[in-house]
């Protein structure tokens, strides 16, 4: 993996020269988890990049300064304080499907699109390295939060005004929580969490919610519970995926994925995934399909 920054500064370009058996699935397919992790390693790759926009990232302490210097009195730190995944839309090309195999160089590129108060937004995009063919944009919502109280954090002025030049502009629409209950004819599966499943704070990595959600949907297909897919879910392709990450969890507990489709756009399956009463985590996941045949 070989990583460059931009001339102008605001994005960090990542080359991945080989992707691992593992990646692909029983259809030969790049996993839409793998995709999700490797949009997770672009933004850990940006993070670690010395651009001025990681200051969200200093472990040592600021002092603000003054015409005199730094003022010892106005001192702040990010310590006791965390950011995390709050929501992500994620855009699929038809590149995915018979154009990445294990041998193939993705260009991966990172920047942040906008910052708020307490809160930015990272893009990401994956591309065939050898024609620059797009094969995933994703739109990461990153919030700061505190530890102890889990309420949103914000930012110092100055270091969102320094790290201003590096933006690269543009808004994003994020999916809205699904408050409506799922439907009588919803399909549920189970699964007890492994701990080769947990990051290195102890929760559940993020992309393995999604693989969650595609072994629900691969189940759901077999046993019929969906009117459009009678065949292996693997080999229906992605359009377009909508995360909302809620809560959190850890290795032994005991999830319940319930997944059900749009009666009026089967293309269209909702995710819930619950810990006991608590929504954890929820996704759409719009495929590709040949609408004319509904």
């Amino acid at each position: 993996m070989e990583t460059r920054v931009s001339e102008n500064g605001k994005d960090v370009i990542t080359l991945f020269r080989e992707l691992a058996y593992d990646y692909f699935d029983r259809t030969g397919t790049l996993c839409i988890w793998k995709i999700s992790y490797l949009c997770q390693v672009l933004r850990m790759v940006s993070i670690r990049s010395g651009l001025q926009h990681n200051f969200l990232y200093r472990s040592r302490d600021a002092r603000e300064e003054t015409s005199q210097g730094p003022d010892p009195s106005k001192k702040f730190s990010y310590s006791g304080r965390l950011v995390f995944v709050k929501t992500q839309e994620m855009t699929v090309y038809p590149a995915l499907y018979g154009k990445v195999k294990r041998d193939t160089q993705l260009k991966g590129t990172c920047a942040i699109q906008y910052i708020g108060k307490s809160s930015y937004c990272f893009l990401q995009e994956l591309q065939l390295a050898s024609t620059g063919e797009l094969v995933c944009v994703c739109s990461t919502l990153m919030v700061l939060i505190d530890k102890a109280t889990r309420r949103p954090v914000h930012f110092e002025p100055k270091f969102v005004e320094q790290s201003l030049p590096f933006v690269k502009g543009g808004t994003v629409s994020f999916m809205r929580p699904i408050v409506d209950q799922p439907p009588s004819y919803s399909y549920r599966y189970s699964i007890s969490v492994p701990a080769s499943d947990m990051d290195s704070n102890y929760h559940v990595n993020q992309s393995n919610y999604i693989k969650y959600c595609m072994d629900c949907a691969a189940f759901g297909a077999r046993d019929h519970a969906y009117s459009l897919f009678t065949q292996d879910i693997a080999s229906y392709p992605i359009k377009s995926l909508s995360v909302l990450y809620i809560g959190e969890s850890r290795s032994g507990q005991i999830l319940d994925v319930i997944s059900w489709e749009d009666r009026e756009k089967p293309y269209i399956i909702y995710f819930i995934i619950r810990r006991g009463k608590d929504d954890i985590y929820q996704s759409i996941v719009r495929f590709n399909v040949d609408k004319s045949k509904l």
